[in-house]
């Protein structure tokens, strides 16, 4: 719950706070990693101007030389830029390719001492995102954090138990959707036929939609 929020207010504070720091935000699609960059964007408007001049759709740039970056999950592209001092992947559970993507962060924050942070909403247990958040012998020095709707009910958070329960009885067909959205807990449908990793493999998330007006032009 509210998890881009969050992470959006820490890459604007470390960029503040460290003069020259270089962020790297990356997701499954450029499309995603833009959305962080709009979040980060909307909390500019409570600052002086000069802070952040000319904010871009995929680029901030800093009065004191911080800059944050959107890239497409691209490991190549991340490995050629230089002096990264924290990456962000976003719904990393959803990344293809993420042991490629993972070797190229850590080779590339290895030389600053950089700081890496995943989120996402838990899929599948074949993925290096559930290695993180369950393997004490390779991942035992991560801090983890795990936040349920629970964490969010008023009076603490936004959401309201009545609609939440009118939810819950929409999912009673597909109780592993509710576990995995909600619980935030790595569910799948035992009775599926295929992984959820194989079928979101199978996804280019660089894909953009038809406009429908695409099929409503006029000849």
């Amino acid at each position: 719950s509210g998890k881009s929020h969050i992470v959006a207010v820490l890459i604007l504070w470390l960029c503040l706070r460290n003069p020259g720091f270089n962020v790297i935000v990356v997701a499954p699609s450029l499309r995603q990693s833009k959305i962080i960059i709009r979040k980060i964007s909307s909390f500019l408007r409570y600052l002086p101007r000069h802070v952040a001049p000319k904010p871009l759709k995929t680029k901030i740039e800093f009065y004191n030389g911080s800059q944050i970056q959107a890239f497409p999950n691209n490991p190549e592209t991340i490995r050629g830029e230089p002096g990264v001092g924290l990456v962000l992947v976003d719904e990393y559970n959803y990344v293809r390719d993420d042991n490629d993507l993972y070797d190229a962060v850590i080779f590339t924050l290895a030389t600053t001492n950089g700081r890496f942070i995943a989120t996402s909403t838990p899929v599948s247990r074949d993925s290096l995102f559930y290695a993180m958040c369950t393997d004490d012998d390779a991942f035992g020095n991560v801090s983890r954090h795990h936040v349920t709707y629970r964490d969010a009910l008023e009076p603490k958070g936004p959401l309201k138990q009545q609609i939440l329960e009118q939810i819950k009885k929409q999912y009673q067909a597909d109780p592993w959707r509710w576990t995995r959205e909600m619980e935030a807990e790595f569910a799948e449908d035992e009775d599926a036929w295929f992984s959820m990793s194989l079928i979101t493999g199978c996804i280019d998330q660089n894909l953009e939609p038809i406009p429908e007006d695409f099929f409503l032009t006029p000849r």
